[in-house]
């Protein structure tokens, strides 16, 4: 993935096939850290900037120093600036819309599914069947009180279910302590 990347910026910088396959050597030297891209800082441009190998020896150089100096932290580029190109999107998609309308062209997106029945809308039955037989429930997932009520959670829990438990729990630790009393006792 990096080296198809690498290579796809590098054709679009028009470099030539010498520095392309120096290019693919790069990445995969980099990622395992070996030598000449050793180490590390956590400027990375301020790295790769000192990184003592020339950009024509080491293509990666040049490309990752590029693509770090048109970072927003680091370009000139202020907040106002991102605002007005964002009004200018806007403003461009209107009027591509409002054209659109003017030429009778269709100004909504249209889905992409094939349609397998000859009426429209979903088959019930085979939509419950689905639900029947291949509804998977994880192992850990909470099992609702109510059956019929798949979204029922523990907000659907009532309160005199929550003491009944802890008295349940109560009456469990008082078993365990009147076990260990006894066994203590016989001994």
């Amino acid at each position: 993935f990096m080296v198809k990347t690498a290579l796809a910026i590098a054709k679009q910088w028009r470099w030539g096939e010498h520095k392309a396959k120096l290019l693919i050597n790069d990445p995969k030297a980099y990622n395992l850290c070996c030598t000449p891209f050793a180490g590390g800082h956590a400027d990375g441009l301020a790295w790769w900037e000192r990184l003592a190998v020339s950009a024509d020896g080491h293509p990666l150089k040049a490309l990752a120093i590029t693509l770090l100096s048109i970072s927003p932290k680091r370009c000139n580029l202020s907040v106002d600036t991102f605002e007005a190109l964002a009004k200018i999107r806007a403003n461009l998609r209107y009027h591509n819309h409002q054209k659109a309308v003017a030429n009778g062209k269709p100004t909504r997106r249209r889905h992409a599914h094939m349609h397998t029945g000859v009426q429209p809308g979903i088959n019930v039955d085979i939509a419950a069947d689905l639900g029947a037989n291949f509804a998977w429930a994880p192992p850990l997932a909470p099992q609702t009180q109510n059956v019929d009520d798949d979204l029922a959670g523990p907000e659907s829990i009532s309160l005199d279910e929550i003491d009944a438990a802890f008295a349940l729990l109560e009456h469990e630790k008082e078993s365990m302590e009147r076990v260990l009393i006894d066994g203590l006792d016989e001994v």
